[in-house]
């Protein structure tokens, strides 16, 4: 991460205020400054709570206009003008308008080298700040950079984690998101931007979440938003976007509700794209109901032949024994109890094929079978 976007916490700018009043307390001056460059800007970062001290917090000034603090960053040096009127070099700087004509000042620097400001003391008097005073306003820039050690150090750490998190989320398609209900302000990570389609350069508000909501689900968004903002309650649900290209996608919204000490209360959640799990689903679904196809024909194949085979059986006795029968009438005379005993064993085929057919009614029918006499 630059330094240039890293910022100093309000606990480090409290202890760095204490910093500058004990310096001009012991130092015995009006002013005593932490600068902070801000191109084309230098800006009081902090300044002492000392009588006398024209300068406030937040103030800006032009750089290239000679301060006495442009040089120390410029030259990385300390700066020492005991009186600037007698200095041809700066009985011009601006700060004399001020009546600071003496100065002492060390430049300040972020651990890569790039120059925060500087630490400075100023005075309306001639001024050769003694030995021990230079040590002393030293020793308190020293401070100040440790600071900014521990701050690049921690400003790395969390961006390597919130670079992992960016990655973790790409890779499992689920983004983060917080809503804060009083004023509507919607915060997406960068996978929750692309999984609802919309450029990380929008504020992305309530209404355009409900623009991308398919619209047979769009009353179901609506009605869970009203709920949780009404009652300030978790909510778990599924819905599908529609895209701007007309594609589906189906998303898991899951979210929780944390208040704070004025009674307002925000959301924060995950958004998670299972358009492909949803996918997935379907396949395993369609593949399940071909698997049970497949079962149920092979199953009506092996039926088909089983029926064949037991119907098969008293049909061709059926036609040998009526076969039989016409034989025996044929002769001369007619052997009528031969053909009897024909007719007889025809009758007791069929009746064989009869209970085959009513048991395989009863199987279908899933009922008790019952014989025939």
């Amino acid at each position: 991460m630059s330094t240039a976007v890293i910022q100093v916490p309000f606990e480090i700018v409290q202890k760095w205020q204490e910093i500058v009043n004990i310096i001009a307390e012991i130092i015995h001056v009006p002013s005593a400054l932490i600068m902070k460059v801000e191109p084309p800007n230098i800006k009081v970062f902090v300044s002492s709570e000392s009588n006398g001290n024209p300068y406030e917090r937040d103030e800006l000034a032009p750089l290239n206009t000679g301060l006495y603090c442009e040089t120390v960053m410029k030259t990385r040096q300390s700066l020492l003008v005991p009186d600037a009127l007698r200095d041809e070099e700066w009985k011009s700087n601006p700060d004399i308008k001020l009546g600071m004509i003496s100065y002492l000042g060390f430049p300040v620097t972020w651990p890569d080298g790039q120059i925060f400001g500087t630490i400075c003391v100023l005075d309306k008097k001639e001024n050769s700040y003694s030995d021990l005073y230079r040590k002393f306003v030293l020793q308190c820039r020293d401070v100040l950079q440790a600071d900014l050690r521990a701050l690049a150090r921690l400003s790395g750490e969390l961006t390597r984690s919130e670079a992992y998190l960016e990655e973790a989320q790409r890779l499992s398609h689920t983004g983060s998101f917080g809503w804060r209900v009083s004023t509507g302000e919607i915060v997406l990570s960068k996978e929750s931007f692309r999984i609802f389609g919309y450029d990380q350069s929008l504020a992305v508000t309530l209404d355009m979440v409900l623009q991308r909501a398919h619209p047979e689900d769009r009353a179901l968004v609506q009605t869970t938003l009203d709920r949780a903002s009404r009652d300030g309650k978790d909510f778990d649900y599924e819905y599908r976007l529609l895209m701007p290209d007309d594609s589906i996608k189906h998303v898991h919204i899951v979210a929780h509700a944390v208040g704070d000490q004025a009674d307002q209360f925000e959301f924060i959640g995950a958004v998670m794209d299972v358009t492909e799990a949803r996918r997935v689903e379907e396949q395993v679904h369609r593949a399940r109901a071909d698997l049970a196809h497949v079962a149920r024909v092979t199953t009506l194949g092996e039926l088909t032949a089983a029926i064949a085979h037991e119907i098969n059986q008293p049909l061709t006795a059926l036609v040998t024994q009526g076969s039989a029968c016409l034989r025996w009438l044929a002769r001369e005379p007619p052997n009528l109890g031969k053909g009897r005993s024909s007719v007889e064993a025809m009758i007791n085929s069929g009746m064989r094929a009869a209970e085959v057919i009513s048991r395989l009614r009863a199987m279908m029918k899933k009922s008790p079978h019952i014989g025939t006499c």
